[in-house]
């Protein structure tokens, strides 16, 4: 037989599965030549398949030097390169291979990880690009580009790579990918949806249930949180963040001291865990007693190796700590960092808005009018009648819906972000559209599915809040629905309102509040609704409530409050730390405290370091 004949048997031998006969063959061609190329290529892939990577280099390299151009032997000594971590000449071969196989799937992939090696993220995320359009039903190049985008800070990218993902290459992966991303962003719903895809026994199976049980708490659902929480610990018993999940729940219940020994724990099982350092310290004040857990923090900061997502929860409890203890200096600086890195793995470099948000406002007022809602107003009754409670954040409307639910006929909805979603639906802004406007069918479509929603979350109460801050904005559209809905805006010192947002590590889909610049700019668009609102809505149906009188005067201003709303005075009201709901904001330990004035004028310890803040003193 001659040589060409012995290897095609060769091949015929690896393709009927008699890879060690394939083997000897080549390997006695390789006795009679040396450099016999396809003899050196087969053994080459055979090696670099079997990761034994010194002979497949040694091999294919024998392979290129007879045949510089041979595109498989370029692309297997790139990948054996890649795995050595030999990322300089494993882009050297891989960047010949492309230039020879340009539509080739894993020659595209393999000069990326080289690239990725090398720290050249944007040429390899180009890369990751074109293996994508080559092959858009294979799920490798999809997640190095993820996590490319996501190393250089574009968050919003890496998740629009991971939506392509699970439609062209869905994957466990994928999904739990998406269902951290959308919890971090406080979509509670989405989050759930995702990492219910992702099935027990698979690799992502643990971090899905973790997932799921965040979303399930988030989303107000309490019995499917325990249920897999306790799915969690059967499964999987030494869990990292099963104390973390096991605390926010007791956290958010009031427990405090309880939920502090679980966030311990969960430092026992990772001394870097941001969120429980966190946790204990937004659940009290910190004392000088303290002191070893703020060095044991500073450690862990000093020490390095943190992702942002570790580190910027760690920085706003450094904060926080630092502010209990008087150190108001120390505390602004970690709040700026603690913002700048939150900012950083939530939207990126991306710039705030703020063109969009004042044109917003710009069509609200214009829309609006006193005379437009007076012609457009009905009598519509529901029941339960919703109480809508808005303001800024960090305005006190937590409070006001505290002290609310207190009374016997008070059920509280939490933030609900019913109306914001259905505003897209009953509003249109869009110039160029002729269905543009208040589309009153679908407001009065909405209005019945939300009502039902409150009957669902507080039964049996004739009264029911809604403290979403986010519904300031469309308080238009709230009233055409619920026109008979007390609507309660919550006014507060503005330097205060801005100072408590860039101090509260929260989840909020406003990207204003990680900068102090667009904080002042988004607040002084706030005042402006605030103040058209004043005059366009009806005076029987809109009542301002000022947080230093309710904090200072409690028990008029509460008289007003619930004679406003329809209710009858009970002393209850007064005594809302007692109040045992479930409360979900930065504020779930403010409101387990008798009512008291402390936060009025929160600024001035702060004023030398307030920044671009100190503008809203001189507004004020």
């Amino acid at each position: 037989m001659t040589q060409d004949e012995r290897f095609e048997a060769a091949v015929a031998d690896a393709r009927a599965g008699r890879l060690e006969q394939a083997e000897i063959r080549c390997r006695e061609l390789l006795d009679e030549d040396p450099r016999h190329p396809k003899a050196n290529l087969m053994l080459g892939i055979s090696a670099a398949r079997g990761r034994r990577e010194d002979e497949a280099i040694s091999r294919l390299g024998i392979v290129l030097e007879v045949e510089p151009e041979n595109a498989e032997a370029l692309k297997w000594i790139a990948g054996a390169l890649n795995r050595q971590r030999r990322f300089d000449e494993a882009a050297e071969y891989a960047t010949r291979a492309v230039a020879v196989s340009p539509d080739d799937y894993i020659v595209q992939l393999a000069l990326a990880q080289a690239l990725v090696g090398m720290s050249k993220l944007e040429e390899s995320s180009a890369a990751f690009v074109r293996a994508i359009r080559i092959e858009p039903k294979r799920e490798a190049a999809y997640r190095g580009l993820y996590y490319n985008l996501a190393s250089l800070g574009r968050p919003q990218e890496a998740r629009s790579v991971l939506a392509e993902a699970s439609k062209n290459a869905p994957s466990h992966w994928c999904h739990l990918r998406l269902a951290e991303l959308t919890l971090q962003h406080g979509q509670s719903e989405e989050a759930i949806r995702w990492a219910q895809l992702v099935p027990a026994g698979t690799e992502e199976a643990e971090a899905a249930l973790v997932a799921l049980a965040a979303a399930y708490g988030r989303a107000r659902m309490p019995d499917q949180e325990l249920e897999t929480l306790d799915r969690l610990a059967a499964a999987f018993p030494g869990n990292r963040f099963l104390p973390m999940l096991r605390a926010g729940r007791l956290q958010l219940q009031g427990l405090f001291k309880e939920a502090e020994v679980e966030f311990r724990r969960g430092l026992e099982v990772d001394s870097k865990l941001g969120e429980a350092y966190f946790g204990i310290v937004s659940g009290r004040r910190v004392e000088a007693s303290d002191l070893p857990l703020v060095d044991q923090m500073v450690n862990v900061v000093d020490a390095g190796g943190l992702r942002p997502d570790e580190a910027g929860p760690l920085h706003f409890a450094l904060g926080k700590a630092n502010e209990d203890l008087g150190r108001f200096e120390e505390a602004m600086s970690h709040y700026v960092e603690g913002n700048r890195l939150v900012r950083a793995y939530r939207v990126g470099p991306r710039p705030f808005d703020r063109a969009g948000l004042e044109r917003t406002v710009d069509r609200t007022i214009d829309l609006f009018t006193k005379e437009f809602l007076e012609s457009h107003r009905d009598e519509r009754i529901y029941e339960p009648t919703p109480i809508l409670v808005a303001g800024a954040m960090r305005s006190g409307t937590t409070l006001v819906e505290q002290i609310l639910s207190s009374h016997p006929e008070v059920g509280a909805a939490g933030e609900q972000v019913f109306w914001r979603d259905a505003a897209r639906d009953c509003l249109t802004f869009d110039p160029y559209d002729p269905e543009a406007g208040v589309h009153h069918d679908v407001i009065r479509k909405k209005a019945w599915e939300y009502v039902r929603q409150l009957r669902t979350l507080a039964p049996g109460r004739a009264f029911v809040t809604d403290k979403d801050p986010g519904n300031h904005r469309i308080f238009g559209i709230i009233h055409l629905a619920l026109p008979d809905s007390p609507l309660i805006q919550l006014r507060r010192n503005l330097t205060d309102v801005a100072l408590s947002m860039f101090t509260s590590y929260f989840q909020t889909q406003e990207e204003y509040i990680w900068d102090r610049a667009d904080i002042v700019f988004a607040l002084k668009q706030h005042v402006r609704l605030e103040e058209h609102w004043r005059h366009a809505l009806p005076a029987d149906k809109f009542f301002e409530v000022d947080y230093r009188e309710l904090v200072t005067n409690t028990e008029p201003i509460l008289r007003r409050v619930l004679e406003f709303c329809g209710l009858e005075w009970d002393d209850a009201c007064l005594r809302s730390e007692e109040n045992e709901r479930v409360v979900r904001t930065p504020s779930f330990w403010q409101v387990r405290q008798p009512i008291n004035p402390r936060s009025v004028d929160r600024w001035r310890k702060y004023e030398p370091w307030l920044g671009p803040l100190a503008e809203l003193v001189a507004e004020v």
